[in-house]
């Protein structure tokens, strides 16, 4: 993503990755110049039955990357407030 001219972006680099027996999840936001941020997601989820026992685990899996994904953007002008 590139922010507009004169402004930069206010995020911070973030890389995370999750590993279970259904599957990985990954995600990185890495600021590649004051103006471009690059964000980056990778999903895999393995093929297979997930049984009643092992639900509880896949829904936490689950929805840990929801959580993940909560994420917001902010730039602020150069010399100045967002």
């Amino acid at each position: 993503m590139v922010a507009p001219k004169e402004f930069h972006w206010l995020n911070e680099e973030k890389n995370i990755l999750e590993e279970t027996r259904f599957g990985r999840y990954e995600l990185s936001i890495t600021l590649k110049e004051e103006r471009k941020l690059l964000l980056k997601r990778t999903y895999y989820l393995k093929s297979g039955i997930v049984t009643p026992q092992d639900y509880p685990d896949f829904l936490e899996f689950c929805r840990s990357m929801v959580d993940q994904e909560d994420i917001s953007f902010k730039a602020e002008k150069d010399g100045g407030s967002p």
